[in-house]
């Protein structure tokens, strides 16, 4: 006790180790016991962010392992400056099909459509830059590759997030990674939604390397021109959302959610029940991945720019009619989407005046579960142009 009544705390008291202050005899004059601190008795305000700095630290850790044990069959492709890019190609033969995601979307999406088209030809897909494997892009390219040079200096002009960059990003994949040679390999591009513009962009671009387009639930780009509840929409409900989500996957808020099952990496039950437990956790890593959020964030605030950059390319050179378009449409949009949905569908009928080739398809669903639900409708449409493409080119 004459121990433990020497140690003074930061009041002067003297400080006693367990025992209750009032089973104790009175303390010397002018003096009053103290109870030891533990370092466990800290404030509410301290015990929260020390909790907040575990849940932190182990969500960091929890990324690097996983970014190993889920990285999917593929590789990744230096496409200039340090900057690689995910894709994976399966099958052989012409034309090549690439199947590009929906927006914010990977390439697990294509996971039940993928393996029943590489019986037929070469099948890709890949991931976005900063999208699922795939690095993010640099805003100043030059800087970090200490190159001034003219072309440095023309990837500088082209804004992350936006259809030129990622077309940009498109082609150089698809020639470093041999996709595409020099005798230009006839490509099949299908996109979904936002990628469709990609799909479309692409074609204008490089029109000798394209034998045509299968446009699932397009993206067009008249959408926002007179129609603010759509904008209004996008820019507030849509990205608010991905924000949510990007702020909470800092801080490793999300796992803390994914393991509480207060929100689940796949809504839909029937989509979980057939898709792979990878596909299921790769899901769950992303939405604990910061920079794959602030990517989706960046492709849906760049939209309306993105749209821009397709009507001014319209305007300056008009689509090639000889490159056949397939516009695949759901069965169910209509009769059970939300009033803001349907627009997005009238507003497709605005593509038969730029493409004249165009071809209409209906599928079963509503959204893009089809892609998991109904993966053979898909398949079969694809492979109706595949199939067209040959007679045409044996007729040559």
């Amino acid at each position: 006790m004459a121990a433990n009544r020497k140690r003074k705390d930061n009041k002067g008291g003297p400080q006693l180790p367990r025992k209750e202050i009032e089973d104790l005899p009175p303390a010397p004059a002018g003096k009053k016991w103290v109870k030891k601190k533990r370092w466990w008795n800290c404030t509410p305000v301290k015990c929260f962010l020390l909790i907040l700095v575990a849940i932190f630290v182990l969500n960091f850790a929890s990324l690097k392992r996983e970014e190993k044990a889920l990285f999917p069959q593929g590789e990744l492709y230096d496409i200039g400056w340090g900057q690689k890019l995910f894709m994976r190609c399966t099958g052989k033969g012409t034309p090549v099909v690439l199947l590009d995601s929906p927006i914010g979307e990977t390439s697990d999406i294509w996971t039940m459509v993928e393996p029943l088209l590489n019986k037929h030809t070469k099948v890709c897909v890949y991931d976005r830059a900063g999208l699922g494997f795939s690095h993010r892009g640099y805003r100043n390219t030059t800087e970090y590759a200490q190159d001034y040079g003219k072309e440095a200096k023309r990837r500088d002009t082209l804004t992350l997030g936006t259809i030129e960059r990622m077309v940009d990003d498109l082609h150089r994949l698809l020639h470093v990674s041999s996709v595409v040679g020099d005798s230009n390999t006839p490509l099949l591009l299908v996109g979904m939604d936002f990628s469709t513009l990609i799909s479309r962009f692409y074609a204008q671009f490089y029109e000798n390397e394209v034998a045509g387009l299968v446009l699932i639930d397009p993206l067009v780009e008249t959408l926002f021109d007179n129609n603010s509840t759509w904008s209004q929409y996008w820019y507030n409900e849509v990205i608010s959302h991905v924000r949510v989500l990007y702020l909470s996957s800092l801080i490793g808020i999300n796992r803390i959610a994914l393991l509480t099952g207060y929100i689940k990496p796949i809504e839909n039950k029937k989509v979980v029940k057939i898709v792979s437990e990878n596909i299921v956790n790769r899901r769950k890593y992303l939405m604990c991945n910061s920079v794959h959020l602030s990517s989706v964030i960046e492709e849906i605030a760049m939209t309306n720019d993105s749209l821009a950059q397709v009507k001014t390319v319209l305007k300056v050179k008009p689509f090639p009619q000889d490159i056949p378009v397939a516009v695949v449409k759901y069965k169910d949009f209509d009769k059970s989407a939300e009033d803001i949905k349907k627009l997005w569908n009238t507003e497709q009928e605005g593509l038969k005046r730029v493409h004249s080739q165009l071809k209409e398809y209906f599928i079963p669903g509503a959204d893009f579960n089809s892609m998991y639900l109904h993966p053979q409708a898909i398949a079969s449409i694809i492979l109706k142009s595949i199939n067209q493409w040959r007679e045409d080119n044996v007729k040559q």
